[in-house]
């Protein structure tokens, strides 16, 4: 099965982002926040409309995941030194239908909680996925269309 990274970059200020992915892939949301002067700061990881909203979330005492919801167990993970770099990046693997939503990325410490970005994830089935590279693959190669995931065409071929 073929598998997409997506890698949204975004920075201090809060952004607004969109994404479209399939089924089964992976994604990278990146979150870059300056966490040198917080004093005992977490990252937490939420999205709306779940309850408990929390998809993810890392402080300096390791990666507490009791308060995780449950669709998103062993899916999720974080760079250990994140809180040190300040690239708060969530990895999400295996995407669900039920994954799409909106993503928040935001920086706790000791006085207050800072909200850094929003992405909006729209996970689509992964037979649409399949679709979309027979069609490029038929426009490219002259290939007929099947109803099975074709083997990904060459780097160099690979339609943006």
């Amino acid at each position: 099965m073929r598998r997409t990274l997506c890698v949204c970059f975004l920075t201090v200020s809060l952004m607004v982002s969109a994404i479209e992915m399939f089924e089964g892939d992976f994604i990278l949301l990146l979150c870059n926040y300056p966490t040198f002067n917080l004093d005992q700061p977490k990252v937490v990881w939420t999205r709306s409309g779940l309850s408990p909203s929390t998809v993810h979330k890392l402080q300096l005492e390791g990666d507490p995941l009791k308060d995780q919801n449950q669709l998103y167990r062993g899916r999720t993970f974080m760079e250990t030194n994140a809180l040190e770099t300040g690239e708060l990046n969530l990895n999400l693997t295996n995407l669900q239908l039920s994954d799409t939503g909106t993503y928040t990325c935001s920086i706790q410490d000791f006085r207050e909680e800072q909200r850094v970005t929003d992405i909006e994830l729209l996970v689509k089935e992964a037979v649409s996925h399949c679709l979309r590279w027979t069609v490029a693959w038929t426009a490219s190669f002259s290939l007929p269309l099947s109803s099975e995931c074709p083997a990904p065409p060459p780097q160099h071929h690979r339609p943006s």
